[in-house]
């Protein structure tokens, strides 16, 4: 159901379903919901249904361009038209009620993806808090005009945090699970690039992660998952999400951000990516936006670069040219304790990357990034999971299949 290869004017109706017998409620690709397609009747809602659905997946697929965006807000409006029309007409029709609730109930899911690429909704919401920076540090700078991100040099310094110390503390005193070992469910552990749980497309990683959320993880009356879509996320690797509160080294510098997010008036973040860039290894990540249908809209997402080597960061403007290739804007080496802030309405209307550096020319280097994301209950989460791993043997049983 990937936006580049599904049909938008050709609804594949038995896909969704397949889905919803399978027991997801959402989109994997898109975190869309699922509606409860194929009821006699709702032959137009279901063609805009479908059409929005394929444009919102196209539209978080790491190449799309402002256009894709528009078509997907464009498809969201239509698709609230014809959920309007239906309701008008179920004002005579016999199943009004149930058709109405139905009607409302797909309309509020699918509005809570699409907002967040209203950009300039989303950029307005966050605007106080990234001027509030600039007037709160007098070296913090606007890397691109126009986009509400903010640079500000040794911000964990200033908060009283030793961004070397911080990772290095993390490597020494949390295990690294490599190819196929375990990986413990709640527990605070670092996941090698090299793990299955964490290929993107079925290829490693130079890279090594940890996960963690604010909340405790599946334990307690009604545990919860902050769960963080990107493209490639496997639902196997959310095992690894940890609490922050497990983890001294984390839970010290949320801390100091909490406070920092309090003074100017933000949304505090519930979800930190830590990444470990080895020196010795070719490591970047290409030029991408974070995906916003998981990401609250009037949020920030902040990036703290960590470690004892400073790393080139892009950020990119317009679309690519003929060829694919994409040239930065900006393009700057973050140096340990800096911190690169933007709203979502920025991310989305740019891009950001880490060029692959020589690693003659450079050391370990890492950064911690925080989100303020959706949650999912830890039976959602096993649901996919389950789901996810049926379809991987599938896969696996057509490749032995001869012919």
């Amino acid at each position: 159901m990937r936006g580049k290869t599904a049909r938008r004017d050709k609804p594949q109706l038995w896909a969704i379903q397949q889905l919803r017998d399978a027991g997801l409620t959402v989109c994997p690709f898109s975190s869309m919901p699922l509606a409860d397609v194929g009821k006699p009747g709702r032959e137009e809602v279901d063609a805009a249904f479908w059409a929005m659905l394929v444009d919102a997946v196209g539209a978080h697929e790491s190449g799309a361009t402002a256009a894709d965006r528009e078509r997907a807000s464009d498809s969201h409006a239509a698709y609230v038209k014809s959920l309007e029309a239906e309701a008008a007409h179920a004002d005579v029709e016999p199943q009004a009620v149930d058709r109405r609730t139905c009607a409302q109930m797909d309309q509020d899911q699918s509005r809570r993806i699409l907002e967040p690429l209203d950009l300039k909704h989303s950029d307005e919401m966050g605007i106080q808090p990234i001027n509030d920076l600039l007037e709160l540090y007098s070296d913090a700078y606007r890397p691109l005009d126009g986009h509400n991100i903010v640079v500000v040099p040794k911000l964990m310094q200033k908060l009283d945090m030793d961004p070397v110390k911080v990772q290095q503390d993390l490597i020494d005193k949390y295990p690294i699970r490599k190819g196929s070992e375990s990986i413990e469910r709640g527990g605070v552990q670092w996941v090698a690039g090299n793990h299955k749980s964490l290929h993107y497309r079925g290829n490693e990683l130079a890279r090594e992660k940890m996960w963690f959320q604010r909340e405790e993880t599946w334990t307690g009356p009604a545990p919860k998952i902050n769960y963080y879509y990107y493209t490639g996320v496997q639902w196997a690797v959310v095992n690894a999400q940890s609490c922050w509160s497990k983890c001294a080294e984390v839970q010290g510098v949320m801390d100091k951000m909490d406070a920092l997010y309090e003074r100017i008036n933000a949304p505090s973040a519930n979800h930190v990516i830590v990444t470990r860039y080895r020196g010795e290894v070719k490591s970047g990540i290409g030029p991408h936006f974070d995906k916003p249908q998981s990401i609250a809209p009037n949020s920030l997402i902040t990036i703290l670069k960590t470690g004892p080597t400073g790393r080139t960061f892009n950020l990119y403007q317009g679309e690519p040219s003929s060829n694919g290739s994409e040239t930065p804007t900006w393009s700057r080496v973050l140096n340990p304790g800096d911190a690169l802030i933007m709203t979502l309405g920025a991310n989305c209307a740019t891009k950001h990357g880490v060029p692959i550096d020589d690693p003659a020319q450079c050391g370990d280097a890492g950064s911690l990034c925080l989100r303020t994301v959706s949650e999912k209950t830890c039976e959602e989460v096993e649901r996919h999971q389950a789901a996810s791993e049926r379809a991987k043997q599938r896969a696996r049983d057509r490749r032995r299949t001869p012919g």
